[in-house]
Order: structure tokens, then sequence, then C-alpha cells
């Protein structure tokens, strides 16, 4: 049974054969055991083939260079479209490196009315 609302690990085994789950998700992706991007979709198995993830010969080729080790750890809100909030939450308190960041909100001055 899949659960909701938990966050869980997929390694790359997963990755190479596509056996991640069809719902919409957010996702943080690790290389080589760092934080490196945080995203979110609507159907996570779709978004992380377009991120071109192969595995050969034990090299595992991704969008953003070759690395030994690669996972991916998922949570999928019962709540459809909360996982866009929660993205933006973690890219702002995590910084990931291949991420951009969200501008900062410009806070109204009594001048700016």
């Amino acid at each position: 049974m899949f659960k909701f609302d938990k966050w869980l690990n997929y390694g790359t085994w997963y990755i190479e054969r596509g056996e991640l789950p069809y719902y919409p998700a957010v996702y943080v992706i690790y290389l080589n055991e760092r934080l490196s991007y945080i995203g979110q979709t609507n159907n996570l198995s779709t978004r992380i083939r377009s991120h071109r993830i192969s595995v050969w010969k034990g090299i595992i080729n991704t969008r953003w260079g070759k690395v030994a080790d690669i996972y991916i750890k998922i949570k999928c809100p019962s709540i459809y479209g909360k996982e866009a909030m929660i993205e933006k939450r973690l890219i702002c308190k995590l910084k990931p490196p291949l991420n951009k960041s969200f501008p900062q909100r410009r806070k109204l001055t009594d001048s700016a009315l």
C-alpha cells in the first residue's frame, strides 16, 4: 500500500527501471549523498524520466553530469495541489544548488502605496 504524506526513499534501482509512482509529488534528488535539487510534479515517474537519469556499467549519468550515487526522496500529499507549496518552502529553506532560487518578497512601505 502506498503511503501518502510520508517521505519515501527510492534508490538507483527504482530510478533506472522507472519503478516510481505516477502520483503528484514533491521530490528531492540527492547526488553523491548531497542535496542537489528539489522539484514538484503532477506525475512523478514521467518527471524523473525527463531529468534524463540513466545507468550504464555502474556509471550514473544525469543532466547535471556523471555521479557515483543517486537517490530520491518523495512525498505525495493527500491534498491535491499541496506539493507546490511544499516545494517552495523546501527550496527557500534548504537552497539546493541546482534550483533557481525564488525571488525575495518585497515588503510594502508607505512610500510604495
